[in-house]
C-alpha cells in the first residue's frame, strides 16, 4: 500500500509519468523496474523535499513481457498510485470544479442534498464538495437537531449560536477545500431551516427546510 505526501501536485503527475515511461522501458528494453523508482526518488532529493514515502517491495526488480505476473504486479502498483493521486485531489479540492452537494456522506443522508426535503429521526451527514479558494457557511435553525462538538472528520468551524424561543440557530463555515462532512443528529419531528452562502455571500444563495418524521 502506498503512503503519499506531495508538497506540490505537478511534482506529482511528473513523477508518476517518469514513473511510467521507466516501466515501459523496462518492458522493451530489459531495464530494471527499481530504475524508474531511483529517478523519481532523485529529482524529490534535489529539490530537497520529502516528496514520496512508499513501500517497494510489490514491485518486482525486473520485468520481461513473457513474465505475466510481474506484468500484472506493476500494473496493480501503478494503479494504486492513480488511485492515491486522486485521493488527494478529492481531498484538496483539486479536482472539484463547483460546489457540489451530494445525496449522502460519511454518516448517513445528506441534509445539503437539494433534491430532498424528508428526513428520517437518526444520524445524517452535512456534506459538501468545495473547489479549491472557495468557501461556504451553512445555518441551521430549529429545535430538532444536535451534533457532536467533536467530529471525526475535521472541516466545519460552528459559530454564532443563538436560541430564541428553544429555537437554535447555529452557522457553521468551512475551513477547508474539498470534501467536507459533519455529523448531525435530527431528534424529534418537526422542521429545521437551512440558509446557505456560498463565497462571502451577505445573502443566503439558496434556502431548504427539512421535514424530519
Amino acid at each position: 500500500m502506498f503512503i503519499l505526501k506531495f508538497k506540490r501536485m505537478n511534482e506529482l503527475i511528473f513523477g508518476i509519468i517518469l514513473l511510467i515511461a521507466g516501466l515501459i522501458l523496462t518492458t522493451i528494453g530489459g531495464f530494471k523496474a527499481n530504475d524508474g523508482w531511483n529517478k523519481l526518488k532523485g529529482i524529490s532529493q534535489t529539490n530537497g523535499e520529502e516528496t514520496i514515502i512508499a513501500k517497494l517491495d510489490s514491485i518486482p526488480k525486473s520485468i520481461n513481457t513473457k513474465n505475466k505476473e510481474n506484468t500484472d504486479k506493476v500494473l496493480d502498483a501503478i494503479e494504486e498510485v492513480k488511485l492515491g493521486v486522486d485521493e488527494i485531489s478529492a481531498m484538496d479540492g483539486s479536482n472539484i470544479k463547483t460546489i457540489k452537494y451530494p445525496p449522502s456522506g460519511e454518516f448517513g443522508t445528506n441534509i445539503l442534498d437539494k433534491t430532498k426535503g424528508e428526513y428520517k429521526i437518526g444520524t445524517h451527514s452535512m456534506r459538501v464538495e468545495i473547489p479549491k479558494g472557495q468557501t461556504i457557511v451553512v445555518k441551521v435553525s430549529g429545535k430538532n437537531w444536535q451534533f457532536p462538538v467533536f467530529q471525526s472528520i475535521p472541516g466545519w468551524k460552528h459559530f454564532d449560536l443563538k436560541t430564541d424561543k428553544g429555537e437554535t440557530s447555529r452557522k457553521f463555515k468551512s475551513v477547508k477545500t474539498g470534501i467536507v462532512d459533519l455529523e448531525i443528529y435530527l431528534v424529534d419531528k418537526g422542521k429545521i431551516d437551512l440558509s446557505i452562502f456560498e463565497n462571502g455571500s451577505e445573502l443566503p444563495s439558496w434556502e431548504k427546510t427539512l421535514k424530519v418524521n
